[in-house]
Order: structure tokens, then sequence, then C-alpha cells
């Protein structure tokens, strides 16, 4: 959707991009962080071994919509601690377990 709309706004001069964070500390994220084994398993998905800040994804956002990225449209970036790089170890986050 993100190259498809980029190719249609491209011509009138409207870049369009996207910004796909993986798990970041937040509000919403804090009961899941206050489990230790569900923050560890998270964060071992990630080749930072952490989870994201707020102002990462907001940095990367600022980065897209600033001049610096004039030249970027149809790209979707990954603020992901190298999520998708490695997908982690294996854990139940990516192992189905055998019905009982």
């Amino acid at each position: 959707m993100v190259k498809a709309f980029a190719a249609e706004t491209g011509p009138y001069g409207v870049r369009v991009n996207a910004v796909m964070p993986s798990i970041i500390e937040t509000r919403l994220t804090a009961p899941l962080k206050e489990k230790p084994e569900i923050y560890k398993t998270y964060a071992g998905h990630t080749v930072l071994n952490r989870w994201g800040q707020p102002s990462e994804v907001g940095a990367a956002v600022a980065f897209l919509a600033s001049d610096a990225a004039s030249y970027i449209s149809g790209s979707s970036l990954s603020v992901d601690g190298g999520w998708t790089a490695i997908d982690g170890p294996p854990t139940g986050l990516t192992q189905t377990r055998p019905s009982e």
C-alpha cells in the first residue's frame, strides 16, 4: 500500500513512507514489561536484546519527514532493534506447541 500510494502521489511532490516499530516501552505495553519472562522473551527477539523507546520511533519519523529524506518515498522503515533481521531465538512466540 505504501509503494502504491507513493507511486500515485509522487508526481504531485508527495512522499509516502511507513515506520514499522516492534515492541516499544509505552503505557500500553507496561503490563507486559512488568512480567520479567515476557519482557525478556520479547527483548530476546531483537539483536539489541531490549525494547525500544518512543523517542527512537519518533526519531525515525522525524528523519523521514525531514529534508534529509527528501529522496525517500515508497519505503517502510523497520524500527525494531533487528527483530526482522533475526526473528529472535526460537521461543513460544515463534514455535507452536503440539495439541495435547
